[in-house]
């Protein structure tokens, strides 16, 4: 059975371990945001490959369709990625300089 922990043990691990949004924007837009980015990433990289698959649509001939394969394969994808929140800590000391 693990030991009970004191008061400013608990603080000091909840100061480590709770995160909260930086980044500036209110905390509930990221449920809307996150699905958003990931959509228009996924859309674009659809674009392209739509692109550069239309060029080898039409023909019947073996390198255009081959070439076509090889732009998408070759192509360098877009990708996004979310950034971690800080954690309270950090929060709390940044303001603490700012005051």
């Amino acid at each position: 059975m693990p030991r009970r922990r004191t008061p400013p043990e608990k603080k000091q691990l909840s100061l480590l371990n709770d995160r909260r949004n930086n980044y500036g924007e209110n905390s509930k837009a990221s449920r809307k945001n996150i699905p958003r980015n990931k959509a228009f990433v996924n859309c674009a990289n659809r674009h392209a490959d739509r692109q550069a698959l239309v060029i080898a649509l039409g023909s019947h001939d073996a390198e255009l369709g081959e070439g076509a394969a090889l732009k998408v394969r070759g192509r360098r994808r877009k990708v996004w990625r979310k950034w971690p929140d800080i954690s309270l800590g950090q929060v709390l000391a940044g303001r603490s300089e700012h005051e």
